[in-house]
């Protein structure tokens, strides 16, 4: 509504990561972009489901956080 009264791109040409929902209710982490291609005053909205990224991003930091305790303990007991 913003950009149609005002023509100030907050949103536009940019991606958000934002939380949606399901038809069935459950939520998940996705990236939201809007654009309006040419002068037509049509938007086009993208939605990419994050979820997988997600799950990878955790994993990996929980394997840092698995590195960097054993790499404490091989330091302590090698002291």
């Amino acid at each position: 509504k913003q950009y149609i009264e005002t023509g100030i791109k907050k949103m536009m040409g940019t991606q958000r990561e934002v939380t949606a929902q399901r038809k069935d209710g459950t939520t998940f982490p996705c990236s939201l972009g809007i654009s309006e291609p040419g002068q037509s005053g049509l938007f086009c909205g993208f939605i990419r489901d994050l979820t997988q990224e997600k799950a990878r991003e955790s994993e990996i930091i929980a394997k840092q956080v698995a590195a960097e305790k054993l790499s404490t303990e091989l330091r302590e007991n090698q002291g």
